[in-house]
């Protein structure tokens, strides 16, 4: 479809909020009793890096996703002997669980040191196939979701504007009629099996944090092997970091064509620090004296709303419940 006629002058960001307004069953908790349903062996590992993973964990799943407890993981590791550590990655992996043990010396199999670094192994090994597993699954949900009737279509959306969105599902083009060319998948969407999830923090980052919070419990000259597993964790756990500088970069063109929008309307989004770099370049293109939207739902997501607001200095913004 030729689109060189439209004259568009407004673009929405989307979040996820806007699928849940048409009833889809797509908050992180939806995701996390479909995950225990159809792929509990993804539960069943995620709960054994991540600890406790209670309402509030899920809450915020991508924030949550650098936030798990190192004290449990490399010790209830550690404190195995090798070949109940052997059966137990054999029953889970099969052969690739064998082929990571057979890495270590039988003879020195149950040595402090050498239990710790099979830990580390055992991080490194076990990280991987959640992210795996997990975005497997964070896929397989998504594509389960079904677009609803029209019975909660919102009125006033314009079709013929430009489209930022978060959300994997095609609502916006099934429901309102958008065409395809105007709404960009920043994340991915079930049309190019992209499905892109994640946190903001680096390794670096989760390293200083846990030094910080054990620094006066633990003597870190003893505990070196300790310290290598729990750090192993962290730089295991940077893999779901979500690459947002690199998405924008190859999504340039999408962000340059924005100059001469006129109006910007955010709906469904929850202000989260780990997307606000993509409205921070929203509006370098579009300047801060645009007009802005902001849809909240939530007194949380108001509040982030109105700290962005001033932190940017915008002038000509407007709050407004969705």
């Amino acid at each position: 479809m030729d689109l060189s006629f439209l004259e568009i002058n407004k673009l929405y960001v989307i979040g996820n909020g806007f699928d849940r307004h048409h009833d889809m069953p797509c908050s992180y908790d939806d995701f996390k009793r479909y995950l225990t349903k159809y792929y509990p062996e993804v539960y069943a590992n995620l709960t054994r890096l991540y600890g406790d993973i209670n309402a509030d964990w899920w809450r915020t799943f991508e924030e949550s996703l650098a936030n798990f407890n190192p004290d449990k993981y490399p010790k209830e590791v550690a404190d195995e002997s090798f070949f109940d550590q052997l059966n137990e990655l054999v029953s889970r992996y099969g052969q690739k669980g064998r082929d990571i043990m057979d890495q270590y010396e039988v003879l020195h199999k149950d040595s402090p040191s050498n239990k710790y670094a099979r830990a580390e192994l055992m991080v490194r090994f076990e990280m991987m196939e959640l992210k795996k597993g997990l975005n497997d699954a964070f896929g397989s949900w998504v594509k389960s979701l079904k677009i609803p009737d029209e019975s909660k279509k919102l009125e006033g959306i314009n079709p013929n504007a430009l489209f930022f969105t978060f959300n994997y599902t095609r609502t916006i083009e099934d429901l309102y009629g958008v065409d395809d060319e105007l709404v960009v998948h920043l994340h991915g969407s079930i049309d190019n099996n992209v499905f892109i999830i994640g946190h903001n923090r680096t390794a670096e980052e989760m390293m200083n944090q846990d030094l910080e919070n054990n620094v006066y419990k633990r003597d870190l000259d003893i505990d070196s092997a300790e310290d290598d597993a729990r750090n192993a964790m962290f730089i295991a756990a940077e893999d779901f970091k979500k690459p947002v500088e690199d998405i924008i970069y190859q999504h340039r063109a999408d962000f340059n064509s924005l100059d001469g929008i006129k109006e910007i309307e955010i709906k469904g989004f929850s202000y989260s620090p780990i997307d606000l770099p993509y409205l921070e370049r929203v509006l370098e293109i579009t300047g801060k004296y645009i007009k802005v939207i902001f849809n909240w739902h939530t007194e949380h997501d108001m509040k982030n709303a109105k700290n962005f607001i001033q932190k940017e200095g915008l002038t000509n913004s407007e709050l407004v419940y969705f």
